[in-house]
């Protein structure tokens, strides 16, 4: 799986890289003198593309050289478009039959949308799997091998028999978002010192009922030890000769 992950992901990087879209090639590796169908999809972009007469297929490869024109390039505006890329581009030729084994790129030109072109092994394998970005609707699933792989709904890579068969993932489901936790606010506002009611028997503690009933018989005893301190200390004294 994690050998799958990474073929998403170099697939997915490898439009970006470019700074478009993709065309993918219908097997993962030709021989010279084969047949050769490109798909990719992409949107419209500025629309200059409309006005530029044929739009061209163009073979390098990949390491430099001269590139060689090899057919014209069909752009056409499919009725579903599921994300949001509505042109397809198609495009078909033959391989020279003296062609050097090698990858080699198909660049379109003039450019559509924002599609870049895509890479083709010739007499090569790929360095790895070819993971196409197509909607799972493209008419050229049909044409694939069983195990040539597509990008599912859920992201992950799955081949074109389980398109065909149905056996399509549901997309990731996605968590919803949790709001922070906000402190309640007070409806009502505090109250005063004056506001506050005065208390009642019924609705003061019976410990702090007891305290006040034994401070006024404190007071008054303090009082009474003081006068008696008084009196002692001013009584008239007897000297004994």
């Amino acid at each position: 799986m994690s050998l799958v992950a990474a073929a998403v992901l170099a697939a997915t990087l490898s439009g970006w890289a470019g700074g478009g879209d993709v065309l993918y090639p219908v097997r993962d590796r030709y021989e010279p003198g084969q047949e050769v169908t490109m798909v990719g999809r992409t949107n419209e972009g500025d629309g200059t593309w409309r006005s530029a007469g044929s739009i061209d297929a163009w073979l390098a490869p990949v390491d430099g050289g001269e590139r060689t024109r090899v057919g014209r390039v069909a752009v056409d505006e499919p009725a579903d478009a599921p994300d949001g890329r509505t042109l397809r581009l198609a495009v078909t030729f033959v391989l020279p039959a003296d062609l050097a084994p090698g990858s080699y790129w198909v660049d379109v030109d003039p450019r559509v949308g924002w599609m870049i072109g895509g890479t083709l092994q010739v007499g090569v394998d790929p360095a790895g799997p070819v993971v196409r970005d197509w909607p799972l609707s493209e008419p050229a699933i049909g044409w694939l091998d069983d195990e040539a792989l597509l990008v599912g709904p859920d992201g992950r890579a799955i081949t074109a028999a389980d398109v065909r068969a149905g056996r399509i993932p549901p997309p990731r489901a996605t968590l919803p978002t949790v709001e922070p936790h906000a402190e309640p606010v007070a409806t009502t506002a505090p109250v005063t010192a004056q506001e506050r009611p005065a208390s009642s028997p019924a609705s003061t503690p019976a410990s702090r009922r007891g305290g006040e009933e034994v401070v006024p018989w404190l007071v008054a005893g303090v009082a009474v030890l003081a006068v008696w301190c008084g009196a002692w200390r001013l009584r008239p004294r007897i000297t004994v000769r």
